[in-house]
């Protein structure tokens, strides 16, 4: 029987696992104005949150034409081991997350390698946004622009996902 105060996770970060893991349901279509979209284009926003990420496609005219909500979110980071020499330890807040990401986490007083999370971070918000691009809006080749925005201490680390789709901005917008 496994004891419920027991918090081990498992050994081992697994891409594979986020995929199956991502549900994704229609919003509904709100008709506000948006901004930063020029006449006559077309614009797909992609906003990462906590626990959610929203997908809404603009057209011209900065009205939301279509739009879905992913449940999932920076807080995955969480589920990334970080390395230690007293075993594996997870972030378990905002801060932890930000500190592994900046290479700035210190554990009982020792500063920590934090590389091997942040490569796994970034691979694994990589593979995420994929998926969600593919089940949402496809390649989008119709699409003239597509903005990621997520908060700023994220920025660094998503670096990688400008190139899921050759026409996403690589300005990442401040969340």
């Amino acid at each position: 029987m496994t004891d419920p105060g027991d918090t081990k996770r498992p050994e081992q970060h697994h891409f594979n696992v986020v995929r199956g893991k991502i549900n994704i349901f229609p919003d509904a279509v709100s008709r506000n104005m948006l901004e930063g979209v020029d006449h006559d284009e077309t614009v797909v926003f992609v906003s990462i949150g906590p626990g959610e990420t929203h997908i809404t496609m603009v057209n011209g005219d900065g009205m939301s034409i279509d739009g879905w909500t992913a449940v999932f979110g920076w807080s995955s980071l969480c589920d990334i081991e970080i390395p230690h020499a007293e075993g594996p330890v997870f972030p378990v807040n905002k801060s932890m997350i930000i500190k592994s990401l900046r290479s700035t986490l210190r554990l009982y007083g020792q500063k920590v390698d934090t590389d091997p999370y942040v490569r796994s971070a970034k691979g694994h918000l990589k593979s995420a946004l994929s998926y969600i691009l593919d089940k949402t809006i496809g390649d989008a080749k119709e699409v003239d622009r597509i903005v990621i925005a997520a908060p700023d201490w994220m920025h660094p680390t998503l670096g990688d996902c400008i190139r899921i789709r050759p026409h996403i901005d690589p300005d990442i917008q401040e969340l």
